[in-house]
């Protein structure tokens, strides 16, 4: 097997992995996402105050935020919250 043929099965297996691990990634978003829409302001609030060790993970953090902005909270609010 030449170095190109070598090097093309390389890319094409990394392209793979990456492809893969982008599908996974906005899976997890997607869920997110639908996780916070189903909550209440107040899960939402309490969600960016965790931040103990089993705490929220900064991804939902982040969808907590946006949901509560999408429902009217401002950013000040939403910054104040997360304090």
């Amino acid at each position: 097997m030449s170095f190109w043929e070598k090097a093309g099965k390389a890319a094409l297996s990394a392209g793979k992995a990456i492809g893969e691990e982008a599908v996974r990634q906005g899976k997890e978003i997607k869920e997110l996402k639908e996780k916070c829409e189903s909550r209440s302001d107040r899960e939402l609030e309490r969600v960016l105050q965790n931040d103990g060790f089993f705490g929220a993970s900064d991804k939902e953090k982040n969808m907590a935020g946006a949901e509560l902005k999408r429902r009217g909270y401002s950013p000040d609010e939403i910054r104040r919250l997360r304090k």
